[in-house]
């Protein structure tokens, strides 16, 4: 399960990639995993992203589920008409990232619900929450979830 983290915690356990820690974090029983990335100009993290990261654990829950309903209601025709299905599928959490200098959001979560959509082929549904101050901002279905929301 997810535990919250210290600055110490980080630099001891998180590879530094320039601008970022960066380590996968098992969030469940099935072992899943997301990438977690923590931005920061320099060696110290600032707390205020510790405390990002450790509000996003205490959200995961919500974050899930509102990110669940959310999808049902993003749904496309195909996607209507297999909905059955798709409510047994379970939403991964895939990326976490926790950054330094945007004053839109803190935190932004990419969720994902994959199913099989023809024979072997499967489709992959992206879905970006922007978070701030534990408040979810915003959630979109998107196809770049590098982008932000509204674009």
């Amino acid at each position: 399960m997810l535990h919250k983290l210290t600055s110490n915690i980080i630099s001891k356990e998180f590879a530094r990639h320039g601008t970022f820690y960066f380590k996968e974090v098992v969030y469940n029983t099935n072992n899943n995993f997301f990438d977690l990335y923590i931005h920061s100009n320099s060696e110290k993290i600032p707390e205020l992203l510790v405390n990002a990261y450790n509000h996003f654990v205490a959200l995961v829950p919500s974050i899930t589920t509102k990110v669940s309903a959310y999808f049902l209601t993003t749904l496309t025709n195909y996607e209507q008409r297999i909905q059955h299905t798709l409510t047994s599928t379970p939403l991964t959490i895939q990326v976490v990232h926790v950054l330094a200098n945007e004053t839109a959001y803190t935190t932004v979560v990419v969720c994902g619900i994959t199913y099989k959509k023809y024979g072997f082929f499967t489709k992959n549904v992206g879905i970006r929450v922007e978070v701030k101050n534990n408040t979810i901002l915003s959630i979109e279905r998107k196809k770049d979830t590098t982008k932000p929301n509204g674009n």
